[in-house]
């Protein structure tokens, strides 16, 4: 009875991280321009059924409440709204899921455009908003998150085939407790002949799902080796990636049902190395180390090394891989770890060194 308890108790808890993350394509015409597949993870890696809210065909317009399903297809309470807009779509040039996503839009020509989204558990999150397309030249396209730390961050909307933060998409950490996240999007061009920006989609990941972010490269710990500090909750800044690598424990972290799944994302398509210590550097903010901050120290262990692809590496990535407790040998009383995440960064762009960090994760696993 106490087994079969306790793998309810791991399935709910795991089902609830999966309630609240989502993928959202905008602007979808199913004969121009098709849904993501499930298997294509976007800038985050984040795999999952893409959700496709149509608005009326009227220009302007706006999209009614909207019910969203979960990364498996599963219904939830969350709703997804819009403000005024004038619907649009296209066809890019790219890779198909690539393609899918970049390829429509709701096009803008009003001066806000605003998204709502209600029913978000309490927590922490991260949001990529896509907003890749612009007709005026020069322009970008202004994105803010309400209750957002970083503020308005902006895209240059160009298409290719591979994503890359302030061209394709931009992210905001922030923290939800009982409100709606409000998304806002606007042009930085203040006339033009029509279409002033675009939203392309975005993906709402679940930060907290059995682990807290810590030492990150965002200047509230120890300043980056070059003054290369990331965005807020991620490592230091790459060559790639001026937010940086961002490592994010989802799942649960218990020794007698261990679901944790450790995801990198903006590395470099190499092999990715996930260590675990016992203890965090310099209370928590983490020391110079190669172009990035090392956090993890006492006793380590290399978890796992994985090919990172589409800049994006998790451990573990199946059912064959053995979990991160066996790896990490976690004693079955549980205790607390900190994981982080290595990878290459050979451009010349910081030290002399060829690898950077992500921002570590400390875990506290249950028996």
């Amino acid at each position: 009875m106490r087994t079969i308890l306790l793998a309810g108790i791991v399935l709910t808890l795991l089902a609830t991280a999966r309630a609240q993350s989502f993928n959202v394509d905008l602007g979808t015409s199913p004969a121009h321009s098709p849904v993501p597949d499930a298997s294509y993870g976007g800038s985050v890696g984040q795999v999952g059924v893409w959700n496709a809210p149509q608005a009326p065909a009227t220009s302007p317009t706006a999209l009614p409440a909207s019910l969203l399903v979960d990364l498996a297809g599963g219904p939830t309470p969350v709703t997804i709204a819009s403000s005024s807009f004038s619907y649009q779509y296209d066809s890019a040039a790219g890779n198909a899921g690539f393609a899918a996503l970049l390829g429509d839009w709701f096009e803008i020509d009003s001066a806000v455009f605003q998204l709502q989204v209600d029913g978000l558990a309490t927590g922490d999150y991260e949001v990529t908003t896509y907003a890749s397309v612009v007709d005026c030249t020069p322009a970008a396209t202004r994105v803010t998150v309400t209750g957002s730390s970083e503020g308005a961050l902006v895209t240059t909307g160009s298409y290719m085939n591979d994503h890359a933060a302030g061209v394709t998409y931009v992210r905001h950490r922030v923290s939800i407790a009982g409100g709606p996240l409000v998304i806002e999007v606007a042009s930085t061009v203040a006339s033009c002949f029509s279409e002033l920006g675009a939203c392309n989609g975005l993906q709402i990941t679940r930060l907290d799902g059995g682990s807290n972010a810590i030492c990150a490269g965002d200047g509230s710990g120890s300043a980056c080796p070059c003054g290369n500090t990331g965005g807020v909750g991620r490592g230091c800044a790459n060559s790639f990636d001026a937010s940086g690598a961002l490592l994010v424990g989802s799942g649960t972290a218990s020794v007698a049902g261990d679901t944790l799944v450790l995801t990198a994302s903006s590395v470099s398509n190499s092999s990715i190395t996930f260590f675990q210590g016992t203890q965090a550097v310099n209370g928590s903010a983490g020391a110079a180390f190669g172009d990035g901050l090392r956090c993890a120290s006492g006793t380590t262990v290399r978890i796992a090394s994985q090919l990172a692809s589409g800049n994006v590496a998790a451990y573990p990535s199946g059912p064959s891989q053995a979990s991160i407790s066996v790896r990490g040998a976690i004693p079955s009383v549980g205790g607390t770890r900190i994981y982080q995440a290595w990878y290459r960064n050979s451009a010349s762009f910081c030290t002399p060194a060829t690898f950077n960090l992500t921002n570590a994760v400390r875990t506290t696993w249950r028996p």
